[in-house]
């Protein structure tokens, strides 16, 4: 028999484990990041002011990585305004205006968030790439890499706002339903600002990714 003793103590050992994970997580995280700042300090000392520059000419000692860097945040930002609002019409839409093909969908939607992103990129460069060069040349441009990215990035970001939107609590429906809102209307102003944070949260690691 499970006294109430050995489950105190049974869970305060899960609790102590819990937090030494996280710990090593972040001793090990921080280690990386000491190591790679060891190991760049020379580098950094000498080329550090130059990396902010937008020539990039290895052989003469040129590193600028301004362009670079601005490009990827660019693309970045753009991938996450298409596929974010996308993502989460898509999931509203599937869960409270065309539940029969909910799951159908969410399955196929699954199978793309397991897609190597290699892939995607391949798949870029070789269909995406000239299609776009047909219409905008170039075709290897911001566009086509923020496409790819939103692409590859909208399963995931859907499949967390569907998720959000069935964690919330069944009151917050029957309270919409109780005040005659209609369906977009009970989205708008109570659903969609209730899972909100969740939403985010889940668009802010699919910018990291």
């Amino acid at each position: 028999m499970i006294t109430t003793s050995s489950r105190f103590h049974a869970d305060s050992l899960l609790s102590w484990l819990l937090r030494l994970t996280g710990a090593a997580a972040v001793l090990v995280l921080g280690g990386i990041v000491a190591v790679l700042l060891i190991q760049s300090a020379p580098f950094l000392v000498e080329h550090g002011s130059a990396l902010w520059r937008n020539d990039w000419q290895p052989g003469q000692a040129r590193y600028g990585m301004a362009a670079m860097i601005a490009g990827s945040v660019l693309v970045s930002v753009l991938a996450l305004v298409i596929a974010g609002p996308l993502a989460v019409l898509l999931a509203a839409w599937l869960r409270y205006f065309a539940p029969l093909i909910r799951r159908p969908v969410l399955a196929l939607v699954e199978l793309m968030a397991g897609i190597p992103s290699v892939v995607y990129g391949l798949w870029g460069m070789l269909v995406l790439v000239p299609w776009i060069n047909q219409w905008a040349p170039p075709g290897a441009s911001w566009l086509a890499a923020s496409l790819v990215l939103a692409l590859m990035i909208l399963p995931l970001a859907l499949l967390v706002t569907d998720t959000a939107l069935g964690q919330l609590p069944a009151r917050y429906l029957q309270a919409g339903q109780a005040l005659s809102l209609s369906r977009v209307g009970m989205l708008r102003r109570v659903l969609l600002p209730q899972a909100g944070p969740a939403i985010v949260s889940g668009l802010v690691l699919q910018f990291g990714r």
